[in-house]
């Protein structure tokens, strides 16, 4: 066990520090022999009954402590068996502690020969008869009745989330700087810890990890050449003295995680939003990026494919500032006056296109397990490399558009292109290369840093072994109010409330997962190395992944991304969570279906914590933010303004992004609605005829792209294949309506059918030689990691006019989604 002892310090061994505080060291997994199966088949009945009751007194407070011939026997009931996901005998369990994963007790018992006695076995023939006659008489009483028990749970946490506390909770968020692997981060992992308990959720524990992270040691940007233009970058944000946290001394300087060391001087030359298709027309005019430094503008893509584009052309540095049209005066008052970014601002943020620990790609990050070296990680043709992104090779350095303006001033050549190539600053913008030369020297030393995820779990009473997961990240580049700070506080108030439903006699169906990650902004390091350390009970047991990263920003709709067969079921949970009054623009605004955007649950791509659920294992996944759509500019709204910056504060948030904390209390609202019907409601609700509707409506689309004739004829197939997708989808729909959700082996079957389907759209071998992306219908796009792109593997090869490849492609999804109806049919 690893933790850090001082702000961005190394890790170092702190095993009895954790056991101090109740932080478990390490997970066990274990197959028992065929020497002990004898053994656990004497104990194992009585040991499922009596863990049960464990349980069930740790969900109500009640310590139910072991005696140490139970505890001993613990210590040997540590299984797991890869099975078929319909089958429930999956275990992961802690060494003495109750099991994260857990597999569902035995509806059966062994009769030994002194109950086999004939007088006993009349007796209890006659009781057994008794019992299915009440029994029966029960549950034709229960079927006709109104789940009232669930309504009033819900009435309950709906009632309970208050702003007060979100609020409570940002000030403490808000309060320090709390990087990735920082002293500060460590804190705040314990706070929510401590929290949760508080909260009631008795199993409450921290999983830790070291990872390879870049700290800056050393920035330097500065005009070299003319002379008569010499000019050095301030690479600062200055204090404000309205936000006082603006004054922190161990503020975070402004660098790109994962960027490379190194120093570069040469030509300066202006590639706009450093998109592919700017690069391409840059291209088309003879103008090469190669041998220089490209200067790019935020927005319109991930900042890392900005550089890695660049770079693949042989650029030697990358800098990227924001633009006043972007985020700052042009959309209006900026801060602290109003909410857009400051000349000052910076933003901060990766430039690695990967997920995950770069040192371990693919594999967990243990303290015991293999790892990269950071030039290892670095190099594209190693072995262990073989369908993962290496670290970038070039220096690269943010800048705010007051540093920029003397760097775009003093290039020449071709003025902008069009209006797209024409920022904001007061004049007009040139191309280049130079004259102006360049020279930047970024010192980022690597080391490895502990990373503290924070997992809750509340076992669930009938099916222990299907796994629900919410989840939402508490590292940040700095204060981090929006992002991910408020959603932070929302998620710990969240946790308040079903603690409230728990005290007063509600039980989950399934168990429910909460988790904190941590690394999320490096590279969604927590939920990657979570899912990559427990890939296959997540692939057996989890049911859906719902997340909230940015919860709001000065927004007025709610925005919804996620996979199609919750868009009904979201529909629901919006219908059955009022509208704040003082949020409502009009009296026909009602609930928080009256403000969802589009009314449409939208693509999801990459950029967040459900990447590596949906892309990477096929869980059904949903993100949820309140946003503001600003045309041509992305769904960030104003909080583009002080976004990765460290004017993302309490002030900023208290002031302009959600005042008063109505946003966030009706979000919580919604998202824990969502968890908990998912965890109750017997039948999944999941709808593959809506599934079956959006990839046909994909297809529509892709078919307009430029094509050959032997791709229109592969169209063909898949056309086909979706048509029997949804004929199968639609009889499901109808067994779902008619099923008897008493006869519990055929629910379970039906429900694994309904939440397993999502798997089958996986492609084994990964897509657009990415091993970890394996969602045909859904991807991050490979030139825009932010960005949905849909059937992604025939959608790039289109684009990229590789017709033979497009062919391919269509007809393997063919092949995928076939596979998908035969899940889904069931036979």
């Amino acid at each position: 066990m690893q933790c850090v002892d001082r702000r961005h310090a190394r890790v170092r061994d702190c095993s009895g520090y954790m056991e101090e505080v109740g932080v478990d060291k390490e997970f066990t997994q274990a197959t028992p022999s065929v020497d002990e199966e004898g053994q656990h088949g004497r104990r194992y009945h009585h040991h499922q009954q009596r863990h049960t009751n464990s349980n069930n007194n740790r969900q109500t407070g009640d310590d139910g402590d072991l005696t140490a011939e139970e505890e001993e026997e613990d210590l040997l009931m540590h299984e797991i068996s890869l099975a078929s996901p319909a089958v429930p005998s999956l275990t992961f369990q802690r060494v003495g502690e109750a099991p994260l994963f857990v597999q569902s007790p035995q509806p059966w018992r062994d009769c030994s020969e002194r109950y086999k006695k004939s007088i006993i076995c009349s007796v209890s023939i006659v009781a057994m008869l008794a019992s299915v006659i009440v029994v029966v008489l029960l549950v034709d009483f229960v079927a006709f009745a109104p789940d009232t028990s669930r309504q009033n749970h819900e009435k309950e946490f709906l009632n309970s989330i208050s702003r007060d506390n979100i609020d409570k909770h940002l000030k403490y968020y808000t309060s320090m700087p709390h990087l990735a692997g920082s002293k500060e981060g460590h804190t705040q992992a314990l706070y929510t810890i401590d929290k949760l308990k508080e909260y009631g959720i008795t199993d409450v524990r921290a999983e830790s990890f070291p990872v390879l992270l870049n700290r800056p040691r050393e920035r330097l940007v500065e005009i070299v050449v003319p002379a008569s233009k010499r000019f050095v970058a301030t690479l600062t944000e200055p204090p404000i003295s309205q936000d006082p946290t603006s004054s922190h001394p161990d503020a975070v300087p402004t660098f790109h995680g994962f960027a490379n060391s190194g120093e570069v001087t040469g030509e300066l030359i202006f590639v706009n939003y450093g998109r592919l298709e700017d690069y391409n027309l840059l291209e088309t005019l003879n103008l090469s990026v190669s041998g220089k430094i490209v200067i790019a503008r935020y927005g319109r893509g991930f900042r890392g494919n900005k550089c890695w584009l660049g770079e693949m052309r042989g650029a030697i540095g990358c800098l990227i500032y924001s633009d006043p049209h972007d985020d700052g005066f042009e959309r209006g008052k900026t801060y602290p006056e109003g909410p857009w970014r400051s000349s000052t601002g910076v933003q901060r943020g990766s430039v690695w296109r990967g997920e995950g620990d770069p040192a371990t790609p693919g594999w967990p990050a243990t303290v015991d397990g293999p790892r990269l070296t950071e030039a290892q990680a670095r190099n594209r043709s190693l072995p262990q490399m073989q369908g993962f992104d290496p670290l970038p090779t070039i220096p690269s350095q943010p800048l705010s558009w007051d540093d920029a303006y003397r760097l775009l001033a003093g290039l020449a050549g071709s003025p902008a292109f069009n209006a797209d190539w024409q920022g904001g600053l007061n004049f007009t913008y040139h191309i280049g290369p130079g004259p102006v030369q360049v020279h930047m020297k970024v010192d980022l030393p690597y080391d490895y840093y502990t990373l503290w995820n924070v997992v809750a779990r509340i076992e669930g009473s009938e099916e222990p072994d299907r796994v629900v997961v919410i989840g939402n990240h508490r590292d940040a580049w700095g204060f981090g109010a929006g992002d991910p700070s408020l959603g932070s506080s929302v998620f710990l108030e969240v946790a308040r409330g079903l603690g409230v439903a728990l005290k007063k006699g509600w039980r989950p169906r399934r168990t429910l997962l909460l988790c904190s990650w941590d690394g999320e902004e490096y590279a969604l390091i927590g939920s990657t190395e979570f899912v990559e350390t427990h890939e296959f009970l997540l692939r057996h047991q989890g049911i859906a992944y719902l997340n909230v990263d940015v919860a709001t920003s000065l927004a007025w709709t709610i925005r919804a991304s996620g996979t199609p067969q919750l868009q009904r079921f979201f529909e629901q949970v919006l219908k059955d969570v009022d509208l704040p009054r003082d949020l409502a623009n009009n009296s026909k605004q009602r609930t928080l279906a009256d403000v969802w955007d589009t009314g449409k649950l939208e693509a999801l791509g990459g950029g967040t914590d459900y990447v590596s659920f949906l892309h990477y294992i096929g869980m059904p996944c949903m993100d949820l933010r309140w946003t503001n759509t600003v045309p041509g500019h992305g769904t960030g709204g104003a909080y583009a303004g002080v976004y990765h910056s460290n004017y993302d504060s309490y002030y900023w948030m208290s002031n302009f992004g959600d005042p008063g904390m109505k946003r966030a209390q009706s979000l919580g609202r919604a998202w824990g609605l969502a968890a908990m019907r998912l965890v109750n409601e017997p039948l999944l609700p999941f709808n593959y005829v809506d599934y079956a509707n959006a990839m046909q409506d994909i297809l529509t689309r892709v078919k307009t792209m430029q094509s050959s004739p032997e791709v229109k004829s592969a169209f063909e197939k898949l056309d086909a294949a979706i048509a029997a997708f949804k004929k199968v989808a639609l009889a499901t729909e109808q067994e779902c309506k008619s099923i008897d959700t008493s006869n519990i082996m055929q629910l379970r079957r039906l429900n694994d059918r309904l939440s397993f389907t999502e798997r089958t759209f996986l492609d084994p071998r990964g897509t657009h030689g990415r091993a970890n992306i394996r969602h045909i219908v859904y991807a991050p796009s490979p030139v825009n990691s932010y960005a949905g792109q849909e059937f992604s593997p025939i959608t790039q090869a289109l684009v990229e006019k590789r017709f033979e490849d497009a062919r391919f492609q269509v007809l393997r999804a063919a092949q995928i989604i076939r596979g998908s109806a035969e899940f889904l049919k069931g036979q």
